[in-house]
């Protein structure tokens, strides 16, 4: 009689939701490496109130999603951020669509507008920062997470390299940063994308990226 080897995820809690049906072993894989990046940085600790930075794309949604359902075994306090960069006309729709899915999701919802007269990624990537710091002192949140996953990480490693900064452009994007931190950063777009569209969860694209 043969014998099974079923691998050591089992070794860690796995999210309720998750039985056998199709992909459940990738779906498995997936949460479990997750989270044993995020113990490994020590990222989040039980009773701890965190602040999604959720723009409503895959990543970040994926990021929500996660979190609440680890959200008992950490006794976790989720809130959520949305930033309107108001750059384009139908970027309502992002923030109407964050604010339903955390409605449904009963996780407390804020929505804050950027206005840049014109727009830079690196002004805007400030302000988004100033605004997630501020919003979760004010809720006196323990964390602030991003949604920043392994190919955010690479693009970020060739734009140093790029700029010539050497050794440091190697480093990339670090898992936490004060309090700060990315608990996907060790999986990729594809396997987050992947996982949203069998588990049939919504999330927005960005309509500019599909421009030419």
């Amino acid at each position: 009689m043969p014998v099974h080897c079923y691998s050591v995820i089992f070794f860690l809690p796995l999210p309720p939701g998750l039985t056998s049906r199709k992909g459940t072993w990738q779906t498995l894989i997936m949460f479990q490496k997750i989270k044993r990046f995020i113990d490994k940085y020590g990222m989040i600790k039980k009773n701890e109130k965190i602040l999604v930075c959720l723009s409503g794309g895959p990543d970040s949604l994926f990021l929500a999603h996660f979190l609440l359902k680890y959200k008992k075994l950490y006794a976790l306090k989720i809130y959520a951020c949305h930033i309107d960069h108001c750059y384009r006309d139908s970027s309502y729709r992002d923030a109407d669509f964050c604010r339903d899915f955390c409605r449904i999701a009963g996780i407390p919802f804020y929505c804050r507008k950027i206005h840049l007269d014109k727009f830079s990624e690196e002004k805007a990537r400030k302000l988004r920062y100033e605004i997630f710091s501020d919003l979760a002192r004010k809720l006196r949140c323990d964390k602030i997470a991003t949604g920043h996953t392994l190919d955010d990480n690479a693009e970020t490693v060739i734009m140093w390299l790029i700029r010539g900064c050497g050794i440091k452009g190697l480093l990339g994007i670090p898992p936490v940063r004060g309090n700060i931190i990315r608990p996907v950063l060790c999986v990729s777009k594809n396997e987050i994308t992947n996982y949203l569209r069998e588990k049939e969860i919504s999330f927005c694209v960005d309509e500019t990226n599909l421009r030419e």
